[in-house]
């Protein structure tokens, strides 16, 4: 599982959802803050970013960030 946050403020209004991408494609959506979630992930190099979105329907995107997630091998 690959662990997301984002901080999201809006100064005319208020911020009614925050969806996380990995690789452009919808992952995960958090509806109340703390604005995070999470998201079960293959094996393989990711771009993440989170869309804050308010009540007037207004976009903002965040920077996108570089994660590589491997496997996991559990050892008795």
């Amino acid at each position: 599982n690959v662990s997301m946050t984002a901080d999201a403020s809006d100064a005319d209004g208020s911020v009614t959802k925050v969806e996380f991408y990995a690789n452009n494609a919808k992952i995960a959506e958090a509806s109340a803050a703390p604005w995070s979630a999470l998201a079960k992930l293959a094996p393989g190099k990711y771009s993440l970013t989170a869309v804050a979105i308010d009540d007037k329907g207004a976009l903002a995107s965040s920077a996108a960030v570089s994660i590589t997630v491997t496997d996991v091998i559990a050892v008795n």
